[in-house]
């Protein structure tokens, strides 16, 4: 998706863009593409654990156990004091919160600032990704998002499965047969890659697995 929009804008900086596909290229700008920072790989990256859970994001699963909004407060004010990427922890951590409460307008603005403090982080991209999927929005970002996650940690399975429930919402608005296929195949590539102790995502692999064989059967 980030090669293809890089040719698209090419071909219209050219003059030589059908209609159709300068159409294409305004919605992709529309949503922000150009406004989106570059990644470089190489940072490590944040892990999740059986339980499902990053350790970055140990304040946030506090405040959901304890709803001790004070304490979580005063640790995203500290975040705020350090260095960029400190800073871009505390914006993920109020992202997420926002995510969780269903204030996307909120979140989103939160993950962009967390974006430009640091897009080095795969998981930044793919929270992201999640949510814009989630908050129904238009999964061609959604879709650019989850993509800069998995170049930048092609490991984790979960990233692939929100790659192939992007997929499936762009199946659903286009009727698009192409996408059944990359939305197979990137449950094919959670497998691979899910850990034997990460069971929740296992299960939710198979449940993606059997709709989508709902799916194919109804349609295909």
């Amino acid at each position: 998706m980030k090669q293809g929009f890089a040719r698209l804008q090419s071909l219209v900086a050219r003059n030589e863009a059908t209609e159709a596909m300068r159409n294409h290229y305004e919605l992709l700008v529309g949503l922000g593409y150009e406004a989106l920072p570059s990644a470089t790989a190489g940072d490590v990256q944040f892990k999740e654990d059986g339980a499902e859970q990053y350790r970055v994001l140990a304040p946030f699963y506090q405040l959901v156990a304890t709803e001790d909004a004070a304490t979580f407060g005063e640790t995203v004010e500290a975040l705020q004091q350090g260095d960029q990427a400190m800073q871009a922890e505390a914006y993920f951590l109020m992202a997420t919160y926002f995510g969780i409460t269903k204030a996307y307008d909120k979140a989103f603005a939160q993950y962009a600032q967390t974006l430009r403090l640091n897009p080095n982080q795969a998981l930044y991209w793919a929270y992201f990704a999640q949510d814009v999927q989630r908050a129904s929005g238009h999964p061609l970002l959604a879709l650019r998002l989850i993509e800069e996650a998995i170049t930048l940690d092609a490991t984790n399975a979960r990233y692939f499965l929100i790659q192939h429930y992007i997929f499936m919402q762009l199946l659903a608005m286009t009727k698009n047969l192409n996408y059944s296929v990359s939305a197979e195949e990137a449950l094919s590539r959670a497998k691979k890659r899910v850990r034997k102790d990460q069971k929740p995502l296992a299960i939710a692999i198979a449940k993606a697995e059997d709709v989508l064989a709902q799916w194919q059967q109804q349609f295909l």
